[in-house]
């Protein structure tokens, strides 16, 4: 007997692990739900295959030397010359500096090319050997918190980036049927980046760019390149490909592209739900209101109103960002929060991601972190709930890790999780090639209360959205839906299917929080395997009607 194909020999374990095991060092029974099996199984039986099309017109505009859609310049950036003893001898400190300063960001950009350069090859090349592939699979496993993720991190796979996705499709078609097409032009908008209007606008926008779009897929290289300017222009790309032969058969063209609705800020949309927070679940869309909320315009709004309050009061921080605070400038931190970013890293990623640049080097901490407390701020004022949520984790967390119990929870779909920061150990070895250094867990040495505090939020976050994920695909996969293009708060399945998903994932989301005070139950739990831990009090809930979700147009979109 032959085989073909990398995974015969190649044994990964069911659960992923690194330096720390978690729940992979549960016993297997209790760790993982049949149900968690289940999904697995379903998503990795999902087959794909090359888009040919993306394919050759990466290829041509690569050996052309085009640097379009994100693939990266063949060409280094030139260094600034070296300049001669007796010249540099006369310059200033100042002059000195600067010219070293060019050259570092010239090598850092010439490493970050390079880097570029071969995850672009990489994919190419994978993507190239499986051109005539009718079929391919991608195995998965699961980390700690039940995440789903593919085996193969490298090269095309489903959860890559731009590039990576848009080189596959589904192997196996489906007609669009009475509502596909619709779902594909949608598809076609978010791609571009035109994902803030409602569902019926961006079907409009689709009609309205119909000539670029039909442009694009003719002469994606040599025409008007409407593709190039889009947030993920090689997705867009591939939707314009099926979109211009759609247009005159829109519900007779077999489709292959999977069409990804993504969560709103997903992770404060569990927090919401758990507390039952009416302003968090209005602002992080789970409410039936027929206009898009958009949570980072809401932070920077309320943001923006402390800023104008802080320079009646003369604080002369808050000058610093009039006018300049907007959605952008607050995105990161929002949406990190809910996975327990500290206030020390809002800071680091306000002056990281450039938004301190209009000010004097020496004052960019203090402004970031002026402007980092009112962020924090303002998030008290938006997602009420989610904040004590979080400080009730991290607290049960750290009471229990200095007892030296880890935190261990049942999930919504029977997964036993278990979060154990022990410290870290390093031996050093002395071999013929010189010192090397291994780390690893030692549980003899206690778990590290610090890192058991931190990771508590996220992780139990992450945790309930693999569940949402794990039991919509096995609901979806009973309504008859085959095809799984998962990401951890994106789904996606053909344009023919996408009206049942999201209603399957609307309903499995109520399903989860519906009649369930889930914090509540993680304190019951632990107080059954620790009850010399001393809890801190419950949040208290607030009164949002979890039903709702169901009616919720934004919830996933």
């Amino acid at each position: 007997m032959s085989y073909d194909g990398g995974y015969y020999l190649n044994r990964c374990p069911l659960i992923r692990a690194g330096i720390h095991k978690h729940t992979a060092a549960e016993p297997f029974g209790r760790a993982v739900s049949d149900a968690t099996l289940a999904a697995l199984n379903t998503v990795q039986e999902t087959p794909w295959r090359i888009n040919t099309w993306i394919l050759d017109t990466l290829g041509e505009a690569w050996l052309t030397g085009m640097s379009l859609g994100d693939i990266p310049s063949s060409a280094d950036v030139p260094l600034p010359a070296e300049i001669p003893t007796e010249t540099w001898e006369k310059m200033t400190r100042e002059q000195r500096a600067a010219h070293k300063t060019a050259r570092s960001e010239a090598h850092t950009e010439n490493a970050r090319l390079e880097s570029k350069r071969i995850s672009f090859l990489d994919k190419l090349s994978v993507a190239e050997t499986l051109r005539s592939r009718e079929a391919i699979w991608f195995p998965h496993t699961l980390d700690f918190r039940s995440r789903i993720y593919p085996t193969v991190m490298r090269g095309p796979h489903p959860q890559a980036d731009d590039l990576g996705r848009a080189l596959l499709m589904f192997a196996e078609g489906k007609p669009l049927g009475p509502g596909g097409f619709y779902w594909l032009c949608i598809r076609a908008a978010n791609t571009y980046g035109f994902d803030k209007a409602t569902l019926d606008d961006r079907v409009r926008w689709v009609f309205e760019h119909r000539t670029e779009i039909c442009d694009s897929a003719a002469d994606p290289l040599h025409g008007n390149r409407f593709w190039v300017d889009a947030e993920e222009p090689w997705s867009f790309l591939a939707t314009c490909h099926e979109l211009a032969q759609a247009f005159d058969d829109q519900e007779g063209f077999v489709s292959h592209l999977p069409i990804p609705m993504d969560g709103s800020c997903n992770g404060l949309q569990h927090l919401s739900a758990m507390g039952l927070d009416p302003i968090g679940a209005k602002a992080t869309n789970l409410t039936a209101c027929p206009e898009r909320q958009d949570i980072y315009e809401e932070v920077a709004s309320v943001v923006a109103g402390f800023i104008s309050r802080d320079m009646a009061a003369g604080i002369p921080e808050a000058a610093a960002w009039a006018g300049k605070v907007n959605r952008k400038v607050v995105k990161r931190a929002v949406m990190t929060t809910p996975y327990g970013v500290t206030s020390m890293g809002i800071r680091q990623q306000i002056v990281s991601d450039g938004h301190c640049d209009h000010l004097p080097r020496g004052e960019r901490g203090q402004m970031a972190g002026y402007l980092r407390d009112r962020i924090i701020e303002a998030l008290d004022a938006t997602v009420v709930s989610a904040r004590q949520i979080m400080a009730w984790l991290q607290t049960a967390a750290l009471r229990l890790a200095q007892a030296q119990i880890p935190l261990t929870f049942t999930t919504p779909c029977g997964n036993r999780i278990t979060q154990s920061y022990y410290k870290i150990m390093a031996d050093r070895v002395v071999t013929l090639l010189g010192r090397l250094v291994i780390t690893h867990e030692e549980p003899r040495t206690g778990l590290d209360p610090q890192k058991c505090y931190l990771a508590a939020p996220p992780n139990v976050i992450h945790a309930f959205d693999a569940s949402h994920q794990i039991l919509t695909v096995n609901a979806a996969y009973e309504r008859g839906i085959r095809s799984f293009a998962m990401v951890h708060d994106s789904y996606g399945t053909h344009a023919a299917d996408t009206v049942a998903l999201a209603a399957i994932l609307r309903e499995q989301f109520v399903r989860i929080y519906y009649n369930r005070d889930w914090l509540a139950e993680i304190a019951a739990e632990i107080a059954a395997y620790a009850p010399h831990v001393e809890l801190p009090p419950l949040p208290e809930r607030g009164k949002f009607d979890v039903s709702e979700v169901r009616d919720a147009p934004f919830f996933f979109s």
